[in-house]
């Protein structure tokens, strides 16, 4: 899974529903988790999604208005062996 991916498990046990909520997980492995901890004769799982992190999620502050993210232009050049590689990035190449 990516980075920054939450996923929630709803359960019921006993007729009594709950939450589990666990990051940078695949769904299998926190269906099993669930199932293991609140035990498997009498928990059955009502629903399960995954969804990416939001800044919330994350605890930090989302990025300030007109925010841009530096974007940078790599020169291509080949080797020796006929591949293509990336130069350093100049002061130049900023846009």
């Amino acid at each position: 899974m990516s980075e920054g991916t939450l996923v929630i498990i709803t359960y019921s046990r006993n007729g009594v529903e709950g939450t589990e909520k666990y990051r940078n997980l695949c769904m299998d492995s926190c269906v099993r988790r669930t199932l293991r901890k609140h035990g498997r004769g009498i928990t059955k799982i009502v629903s399960s999604y995954s969804r990416e992190m939001t800044y919330k999620d994350k605890c930090i502050p989302p990025p300030p208005e007109g925010w841009k993210f530096a974007t940078f232009r790599l020169k291509q050049r080949k080797n020796r062996f006929g591949r293509l590689i990336n130069d350093k990035p100049g002061d130049d190449d900023i846009f």
